[in-house]
């Protein structure tokens, strides 16, 4: 049987919905950290119901740079220049390289 729910999306969903969850796997099993309450059982059949499992905008961005061959590694350096030295120049560089990957990468 395929999986029917994507678990980090819908652990983000039920943690929004204010719910007290622990994890989430896809297979849609629900751990929470206590019994949830009457009101909180409903909210959260009302989120699990709703859930679409399909990637997030993130996971589908994240997944084209991890694909494009941009490593985590290649982003640290740059940031940490502009954030702790403020000098952009290799972070603009980097932004301008992810923003050409995933503008050729558009449907």
């Amino acid at each position: 049987m395929a999986d029917s729910y994507n678990p980090t999306k819908l652990h983000k969903e039920l943690r929004k919905a204010g719910l007290p969850v622990v994890s989430v796997i896809s297979t849609g099993k629900i751990e929470y950290a206590r019994e949830l309450s009457k009101s909180e059982s409903k909210t959260a059949q009302a989120v699990v119901n709703s859930h679409h499992p399909g990637l997030t905008d993130e996971e589908i961005i994240l997944d084209k740079i991890k694909n494009s061959g941009i490593k985590l590694t290649d982003l640290i350096f740059p940031l940490w220049l502009k954030i702790m030295h403020d000098d952009s120049k290799q972070a603009d560089v980097l932004k301008n390289k992810i923003d050409q990957f995933l503008s050729s990468t558009q449907a």
